[in-house]
């Protein structure tokens, strides 16, 4: 991604590219974040992994949390390598132009930051939550940063569900970045004052279920439509497995339907809608309506 870092930056024309697999560094760490001199492809201004061998990796002036000072710093984790964001996320005249929003995570369930960067790789703001945080995007007319991801305190088997085979509830929440800002466990079970979110939903079915017959569902969040209520949109898909069938051969898998919720700025739904290819799929198969809920316990009611 060739991106302008504004006047106030030399070089202020630079690449930003995610790495998968670093050569020569620790497996687990998954994907990097590069940023690079647009002039000189060789040379390489910063990136999200630390190491006494590269001076310009991120550096912080962060506040220390009492909630999570025994955590390794999220330099040692993998960033989301689609969900890599440029765009002005604080409205201070401080720090004008654009920041790089990045949410890294260790392995798929356990604790996640979301951090935000200057364009020379000083950490702004970050907060760290308590599962994954696979997703996150700036919503600016709320001030607001949107995660999707995992609720990693309990398992649905410890909640009360049991034969899913989704262990973890998924979630949707909101934190407001401040400059110089450091949240510890956003999750509300977990947080201390001044680290709670601005609001915590859960998607439930048909994440709940996770498979209806030969599908499996994947979601998702995006900005708000120009023209829509909300400041961000969750769109829910049924994937159906590849596989083979007799007679046919191999079956590619398929999607496409898509159901939508968009949340406003207190993450309430303030409208849901289908496309025509939901629609024909939902006659056939029937299946469960995905909603936001205050709490995971909602599924259980009527049970």
């Amino acid at each position: 991604m060739l991106i302008d870092a504004g006047p106030g930056f030399k070089p202020r024309l630079r690449v930003l590219t995610v790495i998968e697999d670093p050569v020569g560094l620790d497996p687990e760490l998954d994907v990097q974040l590069c940023v690079w001199d647009a002039h000189r492809p060789d040379r390489l201004l910063w990136r999200t992994r630390a190491d006494t061998e590269f001076i310009r990796a991120p550096r912080t002036n962060l506040p220390p949390t009492t909630s999570n000072d025994f955590l390794t710093t999220p330099e040692r984790y993998g960033v989301s390598g689609e969900d890599v964001v440029v765009a002005d996320i604080f409205s201070d005249p401080e720090y004008p132009g654009d920041e790089i929003l990045a949410p890294h995570g260790h392995r798929q369930y356990d604790p996640a930051a979301i951090r935000v960067y200057s364009m020379d790789g000083e950490v702004l703001f970050e907060a760290w939550h308590w599962g994954a945080a696979r997703t996150a995007l700036s919503a600016p007319e709320a001030g607001q940063i949107v995660a999707y991801g995992c609720d990693n305190i309990r398992t649905w088997n410890e909640i009360g569900l049991t034969s899913t085979p989704v262990r973890w509830p998924r979630v949707v929440f909101a934190v407001r970045p401040t400059p110089g800002g450091r949240h510890g466990w956003v999750n509300p079970e977990l947080a201390e004052p001044g680290d709670e979110p601005l609001w915590y939903r859960y998607l439930l079915p048909p994440e709940v279920t996770d498979y209806v017959g030969g599908v499996k569902w994947s979601a998702r969040i995006q900005s708000g439509d120009l023209y829509s209520p909300g400041i961000v949109r969750v769109e829910v898909t049924p994937i159906r497995i590849a596989g083979w069938e007799p007679g046919t051969g191999f079956i590619p898998p398929e999607w496409g339907s898509a159901f939508y919720l968009e949340l406003d700025a207190s993450g309430q739904v303030v409208s849901t809608w289908q496309n025509d290819a939901w629609r024909d799929w939902a006659s056939l198969a029937n299946p469960p309506t995905p909603y936001i809920a205050d709490s995971p316990l909602e599924v259980l009611r009527g049970r």
